[in-house]
C-alpha cells in the first residue's frame, strides 16, 4: 500500500503533498501535529515481489541512512528529526527546506562563480569531515546530492548508501554502489570506500559546478569508467587556488591525493578569505578529510515551493539582458501610439519603468541586468552583488504578516542564515492598497560579509502572490535608499 495525501503516519505526521520521487522512494511535505511544524517525510518504496530478506535489507538501509545523517549532525548536512515504521515500512522524517539540487542549478544557470563554488567547497568539506570523524563515509557525493537552499547554503543529502564503521554491511558481496561518473578510481578496483574516495567525489562535484560539465561522464558507462581510471579532466578551470584544489582532489592515487587541510587553505584563498601558501611536495602517507524540498537522491522534483529567494546571483546566466533605459524603455512600456500612457508611468531619477510578461511592472535602476531564474525575475547590479527580485511563487496563506512570521520561524529553526538579525516585521497592508502586504527586513552573514534584505510580501488578491526583495551588501544599503523606496513603491500587478 502506498501513502496518499492527508494520511497521518504514526498518529503524528500528516501527509500534505508529494514533492519528489525516485526509484527507491519519494518525499512528502507533511505537518508534524505534535510540534506544529512543516517537515519532509521520505517514504521508502518496497517494490512488488520482494522476499522477506530483501524487505529487511531495504528497511535496514533506511535505518542506516537516518542513523548516518543524524550522527553527522552539521549545519551543512540535512537534519533528521525521526524515523518511524508505518504500514510495515520505514519512513524518515527530516527538516523541510526550500531550494534545488546543485545539478539542477548548474543545468539552469551554467558554470557558477569560482568564489561561490569555493565557499560551497569549504562548507561541504566541513560536512564531510564531520561525517568522517564519526566513522561515516557518504559514498555517493555528487551534484544531485548537494542541495542549494534559497539562502545560498549548501546541504549534503542522501546518506542512503553511506557506510558506518562497525555497522553490518548491507551491500551484496562484490557489489559496488554509487554514481559511476563520481566514483573514485580505487572504488572501481573494488577497494573499500574511504574518506579519500569521498574527497575525490567532492572534487568531481565542484568541477561540475565551476565548469558546467562532469569531468569524467561520457556517453556510455564503460567509457566513463575508462575516463576515471585513464584520463585527466579537461583544463576548463581558471588557474588559481580553486583549480589547484579540485585537481588535487582528482589525483587518481589516493595516497597522493590532496589533504583536507591543504584543500581547506586553497578553498579559503579561492573564496577571497586568505592567500594560499605553497605546499611542500607530498611523499604519500595517510590522508585526513525560507520551507523545502529535499533532494534526498531522488531523480526528479515534482515541485519546489520557493517563498523567498536570497541566493546571491554572482555571474549572469545565458539569458541575461541589460535593463533598458531612457526613452526607448518608456516607449516600449507604454506601447507605440498609446494615448495618455506616459502620464501613468511611475518615474524616478536614474530608474526605468519596466513591464514584465509575468504580470507586473516595477521601476528598475538604470543599467541593472535582467535575468529569469525559476519563478523569479532578477535585476542585478553591475557594480556589486546587490539585486532586486520579484518572485511569483505561491504563498501558503493570504495573511502576509503571518506568512512572514512563519518564514522567520523556518529560518531560525534551520540555522541556514548564520548571524540572522531581525530589523523589523511590519504589516503594511493599509499603505499599499493590496489585499494583504507585509515587510520583512533583516541582516545575515554570507561567507563573512554582512548582507541586508528588505522583502515586501504581497497578496494582490486571494491566490495571487508576489514577493519583492531588495538584497545588498550592508556597505551599499544606505546609499541605495532612494532607489529601493522607489522600486518597492512603484510595483503594480496587471
Amino acid at each position: 500500500m502506498r501513502a496518499e495525501p492527508h494520511r497521518t503516519l504514526h498518529g503524528r505526521y500528516h501527509l500534505l503533498a508529494e514533492i519528489g520521487r525516485g526509484g527507491m522512494g519519494r518525499v512528502w511535505r507533511a505537518h508534524d501535529t505534535r510540534l506544529d511544524r512543516t517537515v519532509a517525510v521520505k517514504e521508502i518504496l518496497l517494490g512488488p515481489g520482494l522476499d522477506e530478506d530483501e524487505r529487511d535489507r531495504m528497511a535496514a538501509r533506511a535505518q542506516r541512512e537516518a542513523r548516518a545523517t543524524a550522527m553527522g549532525r552539521h549545519r551543512n548536512i540535512v537534519t533528521v528529526h525521526d524515523i518511524i515504521e508505518d504500514d510495515g515500512r520505514p519512513w524518515i522524517v527530516m527538516e523541510f527546506l526550500t531550494g534545488r539540487s546543485l545539478h539542477a542549478l548548474v543545468r539552469e544557470r551554467g558554470p557558477l562563480d569560482a568564489h561561490v563554488v569555493a565557499g560551497w567547497g569549504l562548507d561541504l568539506l566541513s560536512a564531510l569531515t564531520t561525517a568522517h570523524e564519526q566513522g561515516i563515509t557518504h559514498r555517493d557525493v555528487k551534484p544531485e546530492n548537494v542541495m542549494v537552499t534559497d539562502s545560498g547554503q549548501v546541504v549534503l543529502t542522501d546518506f542512503g548508501i553511506a557506510t558506518i564503521t562497525d555497522a553490518t554491511a548491507l551491500t551484496q558481496t562484490g557489489g559496488m554502489v554509487g554514481s559511476a561518473a563520481y566514483l573514485a578510481p580505487e572504488r572501481l578496483a573494488s577497494s573499500p570506500a574511504t574518506s579519500a574516495s569521498d574527497l575525490w567525489s567532492l572534487g568531481a562535484t565542484l568541477y561540475h559546478a565551476a565548469t558546467g560539465t562532469s569531468p569524467f561522464r561520457r556517453e556510455t558507462v564503460p567509457a566513463t569508467l575508462h575516463a576515471i581510471t585513464m584520463e585527466e579532466p579537461a583544463d576548463l578551470l581558471e588557474h588559481g587556488p580553486l583549480n589547484e584544489a579540485v585537481r588535487g582532489l582528482l589525483v587518481k592515487d589516493p595516497a597522493r591525493r590532496i589533504s583536507a587541510d591543504r584543500c581547506r587553505v586553497l578553498f579559503r584563498a579561492a573564496a577571497g578569505r586568505e592567500h594560499p601558501v605553497p605546499e611542500a611536495p607530498r611523499r604519500g602517507g595517510r590522508l585526513s578529510w525560507p520551507v523545502v524540498v529535499l533532494t534526498l537522491g531522488l531523480a526528479s522534483l515534482v515541485t519546489a515551493v520557493t517563498l523567498l529567494v536570497v541566493l546571491d546571483p554572482w555571474g549572469a546566466g545565458s539569458g541575461t539582458t541589460a535593463a533598458a533605459s531612457g526613452a526607448d524603455a518608456e516607449e516600449e512600456a507604454t506601447g507605440e501610439g498609446g494615448e495618455g500612457g506616459a502620464a501613468l508611468i511611475p518615474s524616478a531619477e536614474g530608474m526605468t519603468w519596466t513591464e514584465e510578461s509575468h504580470g507586473f511592472g516595477i521601476l528598475v535602476p538604470d543599467g541593472w541586468i535582467r535575468r529569469v531564474d525559476g519563478r523569479g525575475v532578477f535585476y542585478d547590479s553591475p557594480t556589486d552583488s546587490s539585486y532586486l527580485q520579484v518572485d511569483l511563487a505561491e504563498h501558503p496563506t493570504d495573511d502576509e504578516y503571518q506568512h512572514v512570521l512563519d518564514q522567520e520561524e523556518n529560518v531560525l529553526a534551520s540555522g541556514r542564515m548564520p548571524g540572522y538579525e531581525r530589523l523589523r516585521i511590519e504589516d503594511v497592508t493599509d499603505a499599499t492598497g493590496f489585499h494583504s502586504a507585509s515587510e520583512w527586513e533583516f541582516t545575515w552573514n554570507s561567507d563573512g560579509r554582512i548582507r541586508h534584505l528588505l522583502a515586501r510580501n504581497i497578496t494582490v488578491a486571494p491566490g495571487t502572490y508576489y514577493t519583492i526583495a531588495w538584497v545588498a551588501p550592508e556597505s551599499s544599503w544606505d546609499s541605495q535608499a532612494d532607489e529601493r523606496a522607489a522600486a518597492l513603491g512603484s510595483f503594480t500587478s496587471s
